[in-house]
């Protein structure tokens, strides 16, 4: 189901806010969902 990006199917949804705020900076709600979506 995953893309295999850089987090991976074991990432909580702490890692991914870690990692979103690297990239884009301070994620809204719909932006996480979004992510958790793709991953």
């Amino acid at each position: 189901m995953s893309a295999g990006g850089p987090v991976g199917d074991g990432a909580t949804p702490e890692e991914r806010r870690a990692l979103f705020q690297v990239v884009r900076g301070e994620p809204s709600d719909a932006e996480l969902a979004a992510l958790a979506a793709v991953l």
